[in-house]
């Protein structure tokens, strides 16, 4: 069961991503964004070309 903070936050990237990369590739997209670091225990929702399918990114310092 994942568990948020309650000061957590949920950024949509912007554009299409490929979602069959794993976290660090993922992880990259987040940091070319200024100032957002996907090691922050916020939510990153990366969405494919079509929209149908998204992933997100939650990083929640246990490994």
């Amino acid at each position: 069961m994942l568990s948020f903070l309650s000061n957590a936050r949920v950024y949509l990237a912007a554009g299409q991503t490929d979602l069959r990369k794993s976290f660090d590739p993922l992880a990259g997209v987040v940091r070319s964004s200024p100032q957002l670091d996907p090691l922050s225990g916020h939510l990153f929702v990366l969405s494919h070309q079509r929209c149908h399918r998204v992933k997100t990114l939650f990083w929640d310092k246990s490994g």
